[in-house]
């Protein structure tokens, strides 16, 4: 009964008003989903029975071009054939906050009959970074000609960020002269409330002049995922 209808969705245009099954069905993310920061957000669409020529993806009103997508079993170039029964998958970084992701496509019949299926769309949420990253200091160390670095980290959520976590300095130059990444793994629970600087003191070194600048990125990771928005820091040695 099922291979009937699909071809009697092929054979005539007439059937769109038959009860074909036209449809833009949006299997990721699922509505109201939350999302974890920093992760990409994994998007699936299945396109039954409609021309994925047509197909058309936004987030947020704006739209994502054609090509972004992975198509599986992607549609014919033209001119316009059968159906393409297909999926599109995108993965794509998105900021904490609320966000609305809308897909469609045509039914694949010539004009007047052509259609836009279902205007799928869902509305999920990405959560907002568990750490925030503060200022950079830079202090003159016990040694001559050298200086000490250290970030201030806070706890932003409820609940402790739970150890062991890592923290690392990276992209890093003193006076715009590159020198090696400095990584500490946090040995301690963050809590919620002020700021806490680390590493220790004496940890993170760098042969640096009084008066010189230093600046890179900090990354906040638990694992392999980040619990924070990097950050571009920098600070001058004293």
């Amino acid at each position: 009964m099922k291979t009937l209808r699909e071809f009697g969705c092929l054979v005539s245009a007439a059937m769109i008003f038959a009860g074909c099954a036209y449809t833009v069905e949006i299997a990721q993310p699922a509505v109201n989903a939350t999302v974890p920061p920093g992760a990409p957000v994994s998007f699936v669409v299945n396109v039954h029975n409609a021309d994925g020529r047509s197909f058309a993806g936004e987030i947020d009103g704006a739209a994502i071009p054609a090509t972004d997508f992975t198509f599986i079993n992607p549609p014919a170039p033209t001119p316009p054939g059968a159906f393409y029964p297909s999926q599109a998958t995108l993965s794509r970084s998105l900021p904490p906050g609320s966000h609305t992701f809308r897909a469609s496509a045509n039914a694949a019949q010539p004009t007047p009959w052509s259609v836009t299926v279902n205007d799928a769309q869902v509305a999920f949420t990405v959560a907002p970074w568990a750490v925030e990253v503060r200022p950079l200091s830079c202090l003159q160390s016990q040694a001559p000609g050298t200086a000490e670095i250290q970030v201030g980290l806070r706890n932003v959520r409820t609940g402790a960020v739970s150890a062991p976590f890592t923290v690392s300095f990276e992209s890093v130059t003193v006076a715009g002269q590159p020198v090696p990444d400095l990584t500490f793994t946090v040995p301690f629970d963050l809590l919620s409330g002020p700021t806490v600087d680390v590493p220790a003191h004496g940890v993170w070194i760098v042969t640096a002049a009084s008066g010189a600048q230093i600046a890179g990125t900090v990354n906040v990771r638990q694992g392999s995922v980040a619990i924070a928005s990097p950050r571009p820091r920098a600070c001058q040695v004293p």
